[in-house]
């Protein structure tokens, strides 16, 4: 590639490209079992050392025409790293920090992009056994805890998708924001088999298979009974805490917009953002 060694590309440096990949070959060396006959399609990752944000050095690959559709940066560690609400995300080397250029979808699909994104992840995941849930809006949570976020940010109809996943090391406990379910949990010990670079591969692969299934077969209204098949906390008493206060009731899945569905004891109510939350850290005096 063209871009190893550089290391002053528009506003973000990004040298330490070691090479780039083609996701059938990946998956041929290191899992040949889940290549089901030919895999025409091109999808490359852009494997970094450090880099100070993957999803920058992927915003800045993609303005310099580097990137196409399903591309993805695998990088080993981030020194800037972000989650929601541009939070620093803790990134050491040994876990997974990805990000993903999709496809613009229809306008109708635009509220559950990024829960989108979760759910083929979850789907791949629950399809090599590894017994992972969705917490609403994004996280893929896994025995009692967050095993990975996923952000999602749109450019002038440009759609990419950060992943982090924890493989081998988990965040500290004092960088866990203070509200939140502050309970972490990693892959490793479901993913021995694995290396980084074959999961996201992986990854990409199948993902892109439940995506391009579920843009064929499904309407938002079909995906929110889908996403709540495989919602953690489904049908459990939670809370919900936003700017406007903290709401409590039992989850009861997601709306064809992606909002989050509480019921309370003042009935149903949806919400668009906020965070999950246990009623013990809430700030309800009472139910709803």
């Amino acid at each position: 590639m063209g871009l190893r060694g550089q290391c002053r590309l528009g506003e973000f440096n990004i040298c330490g490209l070691m090479h780039t990949v083609y996701v059938k070959d990946v998956l041929a060396g290191e899992n040949p079992g889940l290549v089901k006959g030919s895999v025409e399609s091109g999808e490359r990752i852009f494997c970094f050392k450090q880099v100070k944000s993957c999803l920058d050095s992927a915003w800045e690959l993609f303005a310099r025409e580097e990137m196409r559709v399903w591309d993805s940066v695998l990088c080993q560690s981030q020194s800037l790293g972000r989650g929601r609400m541009r939070r620093t995300w803790h990134s050491p080397q040994g876990n997974l920090y990805a990000s993903w250029l999709w496809p613009q979808p229809d306008k109708k699909w635009e509220p559950v992009v990024s829960l989108v994104v979760g759910y083929v992840l979850c789907r791949s995941l629950l399809e090599i056994g590894v017994g992972v849930g969705l917490k609403w809006p994004n996280d893929l949570w896994f025995e009692g805890g967050k095993a990975g976020g996923i952000l999602v940010e749109d450019k002038q109809g440009v759609c990419m998708a950060g992943v982090g996943i924890n493989f081998f090391h988990l965040p500290p406990v004092d960088q866990l924001r203070d509200k939140g379910l502050k309970k972490v949990s990693m892959l490793s010990s479901a993913l021995s088999d694995w290396s980084i670079s074959g999961l996201w591969a992986y990854l990409v692969y199948q993902g892109r298979n439940w995506y391009e299934h579920l843009m064929a077969t499904c309407s938002p209204e079909d995906f929110a009974r889908k996403y709540g098949e495989i919602m953690a906390f489904r049908d459990e008493y939670a809370c919900i805490s936003t700017d406007k206060g903290d709401f409590c009731g039992t989850v009861r899945g997601v709306s064809p917009r992606g909002e989050i569905r509480i019921l309370t004891d003042k009935g149903m109510r949806s919400f668009c953002s906020g965070s999950l939350i246990l009623p013990e850290d809430s700030r309800c005096s009472y139910p709803g």
